[in-house]
């Protein structure tokens, strides 16, 4: 079997949860040593084999091997959804939610428009869910989000609530992700930041977003990803900061 069908074959058994690098330069101890493409399918020096430029769903688009059942974008597959949850058009110029047809999750595409989910609120991280606070609820917040929130108490567990009641692209299971899932819709190739590609996340900051991962060694703290940099962070569940909520289509 060539190259080619080794990693076809790779790509049709592999579990599609973990999101792919997005990386196809190929690299030695001295540099680059060349870009994946049709006229250059293994770029890699002798010795430096197997290297994420030439594996995965990257490799396999930049080689015109195609999976897409929606938008190819750095080894992802995307599509667009509408407030009710429905398909749009690749071009599209508006859309509610974003699916990842590899994992199955659908993302909470941010607004800029004053209303509940406006890019620029900020939350207190909250859950009274035993199983996740790691035994600290968190605090109930203020407000931070314009009022958009009962009682002016802006905080996690209460925007998850919200965002459930309105019924966001159709669906009343929306959640926060975890420090894994959120982690995965860093792009460090993406400059200048926020972390994260421009064309399907509007409206994303260079700022912290909360995951639902309590931290474990302090339980004061949870995780978040800092798209100024796309990196994971500890900070008190005070906050505040950013949420993007996800959830899992059927």
């Amino acid at each position: 079997m060539g190259r080619l069908g080794w990693m076809l074959a790779l790509l049709a058994s592999a579990p599609s949860v973990l999101a792919d690098s997005g990386q196809i330069a190929c690299h030695n101890a001295n540099g680059l040593t060349g870009t994946v493409s049709a006229s250059l399918p293994d770029p890699e020096a002798a010795g430096f084999d197997r290297q994420d430029c030439t594996l995965g769903s990257s490799a396999a688009q930049a080689l015109g091997v195609g999976f897409a059942k929606g938008i190819a974008a750095r080894g992802r597959d995307w599509t667009k959804l509408d407030g009710s949850g429905a398909a749009l058009p690749d071009t599209a110029a508006s859309w509610a939610c974003l699916r990842d047809n590899e994992s199955g999750l659908v993302w909470e595409i941010k607004t800029d428009d004053g209303g509940l989910r406006d890019k620029d609120h900020t939350y207190a991280w909250r859950s009274t869910d035993a199983s996740q606070n790691g035994g600290n609820s968190g605090p109930l917040g203020s407000d931070t989000c314009a009022g958009t929130l009962p009682a002016g108490q802006c905080n996690t567990e209460a925007y998850v609530a919200a965002v459930n009641a309105a019924g966001l692209c159709g669906a009343s299971d929306w959640r926060m992700p975890s420090i894994v899932e959120l982690d995965s819709l860093s792009d460090l190739g993406i400059n200048p930041r926020p972390a994260i590609n421009p064309s399907l996340f509007p409206n994303s900051l260079s700022v912290a977003y909360w995951s639902a991962t309590s931290r474990a060694s302090n339980s004061n703290g949870a995780w978040v990803i800092v798209l100024d940099g796309g990196r994971r962070e500890a900070v008190t569940k005070s906050g505040p900061a950013a949420i993007r909520l996800v959830r899992s289509s059927p």
